[in-house]
This record gives C-alpha cells, structure tokens and sequence, in this order.
C-alpha cells in the first residue's frame, strides 16, 4: 500500500537509525523487510511501482538528494 510507503519514508527522514538501515541499500527485498521491522507493511512490487509525484525541489530536500521518484529508484536510494 503506498500509504505505508509514504508512511516509511516520513518515518526514515526522522529515525536516524532508520535511516541508517536504508540510505545506502541496494536491495528492494531488504528494503521491504526492514520497513516490516520498523511496522510498515508493503510489498516488493508495490515499492518497486511506487512513484511519487515531486517536483526537483522537493525530490532535492528529501533527505540525502534522492527519493522514490521511478521503477529504478527506491525509498530513498536508487539502485
């Protein structure tokens, strides 16, 4: 569910710990269970189509530079 998605990457941007796990991960399978850890539940497939509509602005002020913005990307790295 996107929801949850959104809700992961919210949650990211604020846990520093969280977002520790995640910054440079490769790996969508990985992704997915650490966001189940953290109580968020959503699929491979779900994160690999989500997409999120953000002009270059804000896709800049999301935390590192990078966000969920195409199939490639994910969270809040690419790969």
């Amino acid at each position: 569910m996107s929801k949850d998605i959104l809700s992961f990457i919210e949650a990211a941007k604020s846990d520093p710990t969280l977002l520790a796990k995640i910054k440079d991960l490769n790996d969508p399978v990985k992704a997915v269970a650490i966001a189940k850890e953290a109580g968020f539940v959503f699929t491979v497939e779900e994160l690999k189509t989500f997409k999120l509509d953000l002009s270059e602005e804000e896709l800049e002020s999301m935390v590192g530079g990078a966000a969920v913005k195409a199939q490639s990307c994910y969270i809040l790295t690419c790969f």
